[in-house]
């Protein structure tokens, strides 16, 4: 691998701070419980979720002596610790993680040298870069290049008073009803959260909500709009998603 960049920090071979490795677990840990049943052999297996992975990532510095060595690794460690952004592998630089630092960082010193290790706690799947499609009533063609379920977030725009509108991808299905002229409405399902944004604070638009939150399954996607007494302009935000 030829590096990384997390926060818009590029950590590479090609200076005093280069990258040594990394290790990143190929497929997310999933949580599940085991259920036996009395007089029944063997057991059944309810799976939940998937756990963040934890990315372990080895820096070196190389320095003129122990002070320029320190000053190079605060000046680096401050532009990461207690941030969550972005974290890029060189090798595949159109695909992130969402990632912070949780875990002390371990350190080790040899002279003008000091290796250190970052453990992140990252998400348990990449993402490509936003996608935006204009939603139009009727049956809009939407593909996920990934392969796993993408979430997504919805921006409807009233243009006018709107009585209903619905949305649909033939597997789950929601309703925003009673928007008035000027309504910015966001629905998040990865947040499971409907509101718009009133003097930048976020003020729940639940209420007039009913059904279920959409996500974008791996290859083509037919998303419907439909509606009563409807006028507003509909954006539908995802990223392709990989589970490895």
């Amino acid at each position: 691998m030829r590096g990384f960049v997390f926060n818009g920090i590029k950590v590479t071979n090609e200076n005093d701070v280069f990258y040594i490795n990394s290790s990143i677990p190929a497929t997310p840990q999933r949580t599940y419980f085991e259920l036996n049943v009395p007089n029944r052999n063997g057991s059944n297996y309810f799976f939940n979720k998937f756990e963040d992975k934890e990315i372990t990532v080895t820096i070196g510095i190389k320095g003129i002596n122990s002070a320029d060595i320190n000053t190079k690794k605060r000046n680096l460690l401050q532009k990461f610790i207690g941030l969550k952004s972005k974290l890029i592998f060189l090798d595949e630089p159109d695909l992130y993680y969402k990632a912070e630092i949780f875990d002390t960082i371990e350190s080790k010193k040899y002279g003008n040298y000091m290796e250190f290790i970052l453990i992140f706690k990252a998400s348990y799947c990449m993402f490509g870069p936003d996608k935006s499609i204009a939603l139009i009533s009727g049956v809009n063609k939407v593909n996920n290049a990934g392969n796993f379920r993408s979430e997504t977030l919805i921006k409807i725009t009233a243009l006018g008073n709107c009585e209903s509108i619905t949305i649909n991808n033939d597997i789950n299905s929601f309703t925003m009803q009673s928007l008035v002229a000027g309504d910015e409405v966001y629905i998040d399902s990865e947040k499971m959260i409907v509101y718009k944004i009133i003097d930048g604070v976020k003020v729940s638009m639940m209420t007039q909500f009913t059904g279920k939150f959409l996500t974008i399954i791996p290859g083509s996607n037919n998303i419907a709009v439909t509606g009563t007494n409807y006028s507003a302009n509909i954006e539908l935000i995802f990223n392709d998603t990989y589970i490895v």
